[in-house]
């Protein structure tokens, strides 16, 4: 919720707490790392904007409002989520 809200710090504070503190935490070492990543990747970018175009790329694009484009553990793949519940049903 921290990170998702620019509340950076905040949710640096709560990883590091979940690290040392919860007896399995090993079992998530890779997702904390990344989240941690994440953090001080946006703060350092938030600190320093970079002007940036995107593109329209015809191949990739379908009718439906999507963000969040992911690529697959195989990288064959890109997903993109639909923004609402009606896209979900409409890509069916």
């Amino acid at each position: 919720m921290h990170r998702t809200s620019g509340k950076f710090d905040e949710a640096l504070k709560y990883y590091i707490a979940f690290e040392t503190e919860y007896r399995k935490a090993d079992l998530f070492n890779k997702f904390t790392e990344q989240r941690k990543d994440e953090c001080n990747s946006a703060k350092t970018l938030i600190a320093s904007p970079v002007r940036a175009w995107v593109d329209h790329v015809p191949e990739l694009s379908s009718e439906h409002d999507e963000y969040a484009p992911s690529v697959t553990m195989d990288g064959e793949e890109i997903v993109f989520h639909p923004t609402d519940q009606t896209d979900t049903q409409q890509m069916k």
